[in-house]
C-alpha cells in the first residue's frame, strides 16, 4: 500500500522531501492501514514532479531488496525496474556523498551538528 500512496503523493506534485520510515505514522495497521506523513516542514507542492525529484524523494527509503520490489511493483507497476535501479544508484551516489562528507569532517576535526 506505501507504494501506492506515495505514487499518489506524487501524482498531486508533492514532494515530501524527507521521506523515510520514521515520517510516515500508520494507523489500524492490521485492519484498514491509513498512513500519514508527518514532518513536512521541507515538503513542497510543485508544478509538475520530473524524474529526478520522485527519485530524490524515493531515495530516503530503506527497504530489503524483497521490500523494495513490492513497493516500486506497487509504486510503477509497468515501469517498476526503472525505479528500482534508479533509486539504487541515488542511494549508492548518496552513500558516497556521505562518506567523503565525514572523511573530510574527520580531517578538519569539524564535529557533526
Amino acid at each position: 500500500q506505501l507504494g501506492k500512496e506515495v505514487k499518489r503523493m506524487h501524482q498531486a506534485n508533492i514532494v515530501h522531501n524527507d521521506l523515510h520510515a520514521g515520517n510516515i505514522l500508520v494507523k489500524d495497521f492490521e485492519t484498514k492501514p491509513k498512513l500519514y506523513y508527518i514532518d513536512l516542514n521541507r515538503g513542497r507542492i510543485k508544478d509538475e514532479l520530473s524524474e529526478k525529484d520522485k527519485i530524490n524523494d524515493l531515495k530516503r527509503l530503506k527497504f530489503t531488496d524483497q521490500e523494495k520490489k513490492i513497493f516500486f511493483k506497487n509504486y510503477a507497476p509497468g515501469n517498476w525496474k526503472y525505479y528500482y535501479q534508479k533509486v539504487s544508484e541515488a542511494r549508492q551516489k548518496r552513500r558516497k556523498f556521505v562518506e567523503t562528507k565525514n572523511k573530510i569532517r574527520k580531517f578538519f576535526g569539524i564535529q557533526k551538528g
